[in-house]
């Protein structure tokens, strides 16, 4: 429609005057989304959902795929769209055809803002999606560090497993990242939990990939060496497999007690 045309091009006269002579602000294009969505979606400009909000736009409508604005501008990173809507109380507890909320597409996108304000309007933390996905899992597979935090803070759950069967701290470990690696021990990772299906635990993952920092900060927590794996194979195999010899020796000084 002409109204969402001016919304997605961002044009306020033309949604003004298009609303003052009738627009229908809760029109749908072929996908069910509504003037307010595509506004959510197309950039952080919460005067056009002043604009829309005033001409009696639904807040919470959802189109086809289950998204109301409120998860199409926590996806996007669009803060201010999100205060804006959270303000006027959009439901932050909705999930869309795959059982993601906002906050949960907000620390996929890492907008720290975004998930501020959703945690503070109650949206809970440990929800999961449909595949079993949580905020914590999404913001550490995205390398959010700061996301993480404010999860942790608000009580995600740290060891919780993702769709995968992978913990938060063995992803956060494949990835390298030790920003994210510490936040997660600071909240009371156990360093011993395996991968769901294969056995495979943070010290191996991090010996196979040459991340000697990792491999020392995990052994400091206490990390198992001789864990063995589904295949059979322990850290120490995992890190002779890829010629990390320095890792070597320092994991079989660790199973010696040193």
């Amino acid at each position: 429609t002409p109204l969402i045309l001016a919304v997605e091009q961002g044009h306020h006269a033309a949604v003004r005057l298009l609303l003052a002579e009738g627009a229908d602000a809760n029109a749908v294009t072929s996908e069910g989304y509504t003037p307010l969505m595509v506004a959510a979606d197309a950039r952080d400009d919460p005067l056009m959902a002043v604009e829309l909000i005033g001409a009696g736009a639904k807040l919470d409508s959802t189109a086809a795929n289950g998204r109301t604005a409120l998860m199409a501008a926590a996806g996007r990173g669009h803060e201010n769209f999100v205060s804006l809507l959270l303000l006027n109380k959009a439901a932050f507890d909705a999930g869309d055809s795959e059982g993601r909320d906002a906050l949960l597409l907000a620390a996929g996108n890492g907008s720290l803002e975004s998930v501020d304000a959703l945690l503070n309007a109650g949206a809970d933390p440990n929800r999961r999606a449909g595949n079993r996905q949580t905020s914590l899992g999404r913001a550490v597979t995205g390398g959010h560090a700061r996301v993480a935090a404010r999860l942790l803070a608000a009580g995600s759950d740290v060891n919780a497993l993702a769709a995968n069967g992978q913990t938060p701290l063995i992803i956060a470990v494949r990835i390298g990242n030790k920003g994210l690696v510490d936040a997660l021990m600071a909240a009371g990772a156990d360093v011993n939990l395996v991968e769901r299906g294969n056995g495979n635990s943070a010290l191996m993952y991090a010996a196979n990939s040459g991340f000697a920092d990792l491999v020392e900060l995990l052994l400091t927590s206490g990390a198992d060496v001789s864990a063995t794996a589904g295949d059979g194979w322990t850290a120490i195999d995992a890190a002779e497999m890829v010629g990390e010899t320095a890792i070597v020796q320092r994991l079989r000084v660790a199973a010696r007690g040193g």
